[in-house]
């Protein structure tokens, strides 16, 4: 990986991102617009109610039978488990390939216990772990032996195209594969809309989180931090109003100008909560209550000759 140009920081975190980089755990900050987070799994919170000791992870911790201790007939497998492993000591990791094996052997030891029989360890060797890189790249261990390059590559698909249930499904996989030898993949086909109407975005002190001028897009509501809200006359930047936690932003330009009629940037570190702006055009036009809600407040800001209430929106904690 570090041969194609990837910088690797071992016992990094990311402390936080703005819409301008990353700041990691030793204070470094990484200017980006692009963030692409590998989150690990974490055990569900329907675990707090279910008895049995837990690791610092939350996992329920189980006997090398798949049992919980002291709690006859609770059994754990999964993600949600903390199971030991007999052969590397230590517990199993939370990967599928383990998890499927738990499965099946959880599933014995039940009707084994229900008939009144010997309950058998769980012991699983992994079979290798693939690590794909690319096109026609990648890194593996298989059966102890670590691979690289296309035969890392050509394993991995082998090994995932052969995991695959039903013979249509392959033979799409495959011709699918096939195609992309040739030709590269049809961007067309990515889903690159939204997926929430209402989502969360930080900005650093000093950054911008839009210029005058700019395409209303969003309603910005603050949860934590203050903004100042500016516009440019004579060609100086005119400061009109501070707002701060409980307050919002955008709204007049979204819903009259289509273009953000100042400039909003973060004093402080600030939280928003963002609301789509088709949607809350949709909600002003279809709830009686928010329309007049939302006209009432321009007006009032419209017709007020104080320059210190923002032209951009300040609505009452």
């Amino acid at each position: 990986m570090e041969r194609r140009g990837i910088e690797i920081r071992l016992n990094t975190r990311i402390q936080g991102a703005t819409a301008d980089g990353a700041i990691l755990s030793d204070e470094a900050r990484i200017p980006t617009r692009t963030l692409v987070a590998a989150v690990g799994s974490a055990p569900n919170r329907l675990l707090d109610s279910v008895p049995g000791v837990k690791d610092r992870r939350g996992r329920v911790v189980t006997d090398e039978n798949l049992a919980v201790p002291e709690h006859p007939g609770i059994w754990a497998v999964g993600d949600c488990a903390a199971i030991p492993d007999v052969r590397k000591g230590g517990t199993c990791p939370p990967t599928a390939q383990y998890a499927l094996r738990e499965a099946k052997h959880v599933a014995r030891n039940i009707l084994a216990s229900i008939k009144g029989e010997t309950l058998r360890p769980f012991s699983y060797r992994s079979l290798g772990i693939f690590v794909p890189l690319g096109r026609f790249s990648a890194a593996a261990e298989v059966l102890g032996r670590k691979v690289s390059g296309l035969p890392a590559w050509w394993l991995y698909r082998t090994y995932y195209l052969s995991q695959l249930p039903r013979l249509e499904r392959k033979l799409k996989v495959v011709i699918d594969w096939t195609l992309e030898l040739f030709f590269r993949r049809d961007i067309v086909r990515m889903d690159i809309t939204r997926s929430e109407g209402v989502s969360r975005a930080r900005y650093g002190a000093e950054e911008a989180i839009f210029i005058e001028g700019s395409l209303a897009r969003n309603l910005d509501i603050i949860l934590d931090g203050k903004v100042k809200i500016s516009r440019q006359q004579g060609g100086q930047e005119m400061e009109e109003a501070t707002l701060g936690p409980g307050e919002y932003f955008g709204e007049r330009s979204l819903l009259r100008g289509g273009r953000h009629s100042a400039s909003t940037r973060a004093i402080t570190t600030v939280d928003l909560m963002i609301m789509n702006g088709t949607d809350v055009a949709a909600i002003a036009a279809s709830s009686t209550l928010f329309g007049e809600l939302f006209e009432g407040v321009l007006e009032k800001r419209l017709s007020s000759g104080d320059t210190t209430a923002p032209s951009e929106g300040q609505g009452a904690g």
